[in-house]
């Protein structure tokens, strides 16, 4: 009996050390294999849940490129806010950089300025943090723009400077960083439609802003030399068809201020010349028209030639600076 009862001890013995070994290493699993166990669970990772939540954001940001494509800018700006919610959650610099952007132009459309330089100086920031230059310049013509029409003239003149300061430096880049998480479809997208151009027509685009606003304010000896370095990037760069907005530029100012008619019919002939070769029919009729009234006898024909000086004038301070190139 004495036997059987010993027996018995080390049977329990025995069993109660496999249960606690067995429960050591189920405490004690292989790494590979909790991880194995974590993906094939139901609950989404950290790093699903990111990925999903900036596919909504490129999704609301996609389909707030086509509102605004058709001119639907109220719901086109619903799809960008939407955009920029979930673009800020999933850290998505690209979706909030050009929804910033498209938000700050709608708000222009709107004529609330404010707000517009708001965003656009948020799209700025971000832009500069992805190293996408052509767009920092972008934003810069655009901040001008919306200063400009609040009449604040001296911060007008520091962002169209911005450009033509890093131009002058060398600082500016052709570049466009927005390759990263596919979408590069997208802005390319919006890109290829857009009228914003490339670097050096943002650059050109800041020359034909300070030439507007200077003539605006009749300080012509500012606008020409603004107006004469615009010339001379346009024809280093090679760039027809700015240069021949330039032209234009030129000789309305020229007539405006009465400094040299002839120089003013010489500037006028080369954009015509220009705007016949690169098939710009709107500029092509406005010079026409120029030409036209003003080589005509004044004392014929006074004020239509004075009308014609003054309506494009008027042409030149308000929608020039305006008018991407």
């Amino acid at each position: 009996m004495k036997t059987r009862g010993f027996i018995t001890i080390l049977l329990l013995i025995s069993f109660s050390n496999g249960i606690i070994n067995s429960s050591i290493k189920a405490n004690n699993l292989d790494p590979g294999y909790q991880e194995s166990l974590v993906e094939n669970s139901d609950t989404p990772s950290k790093q699903e849940i990111q990925n999903k939540t900036a596919e909504e954001a490129r999704s609301y940001y996609e389909e707030g490129l086509e509102l605004n494509e058709f001119g639907q800018y109220i719901p086109a700006e619903t799809a960008f806010l939407k955009a920029i919610q979930l673009a800020e959650n999933s850290n998505h610099k690209e979706i909030l950089a050009f929804s910033f952007f498209h938000l700050a132009n709608i708000e222009s459309w709107k004529s609330n300025f404010p707000q517009s330089i708001l965003y656009q100086k948020k799209a700025r920031t971000l832009f500069y943090e992805l190293n996408n230059l052509q767009y920092v310049a972008i934003s810069n013509n655009y901040i001008s723009t919306a200063f400009e029409a609040l009449g604040e003239y001296d911060s007008t003149i520091v962002y169209f400077k911005k450009n033509i300061k890093h131009q002058d430096a060398g600082n500016i880049e052709n570049t466009s960083s927005t390759n990263k998480s596919g979408l590069a479809v997208y802005f390319k997208k919006k890109n290829q439609k857009s009228k914003t151009g490339n670097l050096e027509n943002t650059i050109l685009n800041s020359y034909r802003g300070m030439t507007g606003l200077y003539a605006k304010l009749y300080n012509y000896k500012e606008a020409y030399s603004y107006l004469q370095q615009g010339i001379q990037y346009a024809e280093e760069t090679d760039n027809e068809k700015s240069l021949a907005k330039l032209y234009f530029t030129a000789g309305q100012l020229f007539l405006n201020n009465h400094v040299n008619k002839d120089i003013a019919l010489e500037y006028l002939l080369e954009a015509k010349s220009l705007f016949t070769e690169t098939d710009n029919s709107n500029y092509l009729n406005y010079v026409n028209i120029s030409i036209a009234m003003c080589t005509s006898k004044q004392e014929m024909i006074p004020w239509p030639c004075t009308f014609i000086k003054k309506s494009v004038l008027s042409f030149i301070r308000i929608i020039i600076p305006l008018i991407p190139l």
